[in-house]
């Protein structure tokens, strides 16, 4: 029997002290982070021998680089010539978007040509876009709701951006690099397990948005072969570390271990 957590917060000092009692339960708990893993050590929700981290993966072969799909998407949305940022998650508090859209406001001030698309749904979207109005950013913040074109739209952005104040393993951004994206991201969660800061991206403090605006400002005015070089160093690490067969020789192993202690294999 085997408990999966894929968060750093997956609830109340209730529910940790549930995941405690039922500990006994289980043969091991798997976390989608190390962050997560020595969290969940430090709150005792399980022993040190019982917990081991796999991450979550990605399907390299969907999500990849595609210059067609970049011209095709950037041509009918008027993108041409801009810095595209994108953001992808629920219009929720943890994204803490009101951040991202302040430092977005203080990079407007400097550059003309950089635009972001907010994709997602949520309780907050009314919020944002009521804020994203009164700042008169409409023009060049734009929320395009639920996509069914995530490829699409991560091929036609130049960078991606992510100010979540807590995260577990974000899919997103494994998606992201694996399109060959750079990432400007809040240092929270397992976020530094798939950003490298200074080769696929920056990491920055979360709630912070003059840093976020300062990292934004500084990989938008990367030399070109700097810039490709982040692109290369984040289709490389989704591919090396985080694709489907990857993570899948992970869980093989997990299992067969785990089969050969109770002796039944």
């Amino acid at each position: 029997v085997i408990s999966t957590a894929h968060n750093i917060n997956e609830g109340n000092k209730l529910r940790m002290w549930v995941y405690r009692l039922t500990d006994r339960f289980c043969d091991l708990t798997t976390q989608v982070s190390k962050v997560g893993e020595e969290h969940y050590k430090q709150i005792k929700a399980t022993s040190n021998e019982k917990i081991k981290t796999i991450p979550n993966f990605v399907n390299v072969n969907e999500y990849y680089p595609n210059i067609n799909e970049r011209n095709s998407f950037r041509e009918q949305f008027n993108l041409n010539g801009n810095f595209v940022w994108l953001a992808i998650g629920r219009f929720v508090p943890q994204k803490n978007y009101f951040n991202l859209i302040n430092s977005f406001y203080e990079l407007k001030e400097k550059y003309m040509y950089v635009s972001l698309l907010l994709v997602g749904q949520g309780p907050l979207f009314d919020k944002i876009l009521s804020y994203v109005q009164s700042l008169k950013m409409e023009d060049t913040v734009k929320l395009l709701g639920v996509r069914r074109d995530v490829r699409q739209l991560m091929n036609a952005a130049d960078g991606f951006i992510m100010s979540s104040n807590w995260e577990g393993m974000p899919i997103v951004l494994l998606e992201a690099t694996s399109c060959g994206l750079p990432i400007v991201a809040t240092d929270v969660g397992g976020n530094k397990e798939i950003v490298q800061h200074n080769k696929n991206g920056y990491l920055v403090s979360p709630r912070n948005k003059h840093e976020l605006c300062n990292y934004m400002e500084r990989l938008m005015n990367l030399e070109h072969h700097e810039f490709e070089e982040m692109k290369t160093n984040a289709r490389m690490r989704a591919v090396s570390e985080f694709s489907f067969a990857t993570i899948f020789n992970k869980w093989h192993e997990t299992y067969n271990n785990l089969l050969k202690n109770k002796t039944l294999i």
